[in-house]
């Protein structure tokens, strides 16, 4: 009962009680909550454009990515009269799926255009990675200062989260004291995040063009599948087509099926 009336709040006219329960979705049934998911998926062809919105984005804070099982919920919803109701259930449904799912898309669905620049994007996808993965060994190897100081405040983090969860600490020390050390905490906390950001390599601009491309491949993707079901001659074909090539969702198919006339 808790479920439904959350995921009913996707319904709901305010933009702050749909937010409100995009935020406490998951706490209230779980990541991977397979009813939950359900109830969801069902909303995406809803009439209205702001809960089909807040339907895709909570798929997104569950755990969906790859589940067949969801991919086969939204397709059963995809053969809507309304042409707009089917551009945001593709939008949903793109989340769901993998990157290697991408290029099986755009292989089957894709203009010769997109199929090559899709292929183009694999092949230097292979580079941007190795270029990435080279340049966060050089980082971690210029950065040994950064990574002692890294260590240095784990200790510091964990000494104070001790003496916070210690009562026998609290009953000693006065409140100013104990203040200066949450205050303390959160300062190291802060500091931490940074020196460990700084320390692993990973936010350099190298793997800022990993992401880049792999952006542009799902964006490719997305457009492959526009095309297709905004086609009234299509979009059945389309189906078809996702249903037997996209691994593990034919296990789907008589679901599927059932919502595609």
């Amino acid at each position: 009962a808790a479920i439904e009336r959350v995921v009913a709040c996707l319904e709901d006219a305010s933009f702050d009680v749909r937010m409100t329960a995009l935020k406490n979705i998951v706490s209230i049934a779980g990541k991977s909550n397979a009813y939950a998911i359900g109830c969801i998926a069902s909303r995406l062809a809803s009439t209205s454009t702001y809960t089909r919105w807040s339907s895709a984005e909570c798929l997104l804070v569950m755990d969906t990515k790859g589940n067949r099982e969801v991919l086969s919920q939204i397709l059963v919803h995809i053969d809507n009269t309304d042409r707009f109701i089917r551009q945001d259930i593709v939008g949903a449904m793109v989340g769901v799926l993998l990157p290697s799912d991408y290029l099986i898309v755009i292989q089957h669905l894709g203009t010769p255009q997109m199929i090559e620049q899709a292929k183009q994007l694999q092949s230097d996808a292979i580079d941007l990675r190795k270029a990435a993965e080279a340049k966060s060994i050089q980082v971690r190897e210029t950065n040994k200062p950064a990574r002692k100081e890294a260590k240095r405040l784990e200790h510091e983090v964990e000494g104070a989260k001790r003496d916070l969860a210690d009562q026998k600490w609290l009953d000693a020390n006065p409140c100013l004291i104990v203040t200066q050390r949450k205050q303390g905490l959160l300062k190291s906390m802060q500091a931490l995040a940074a020196a460990r950001e700084s320390v692993d390599g990973s936010n350099t601009p190298e793997w800022e063009a990993v992401e880049e491309n792999a952006h542009t491949l799902k964006t490719l993707c997305l457009d492959a599948l526009q095309a297709k079901y905004a086609d009234d001659k299509a979009r059945r074909g389309a189906t078809y087509v996702l249903t037997n090539h996209i691994p593990g969702l034919s296990d789907f198919a008589n679901n599927i099926a059932g919502g595609v006339s």
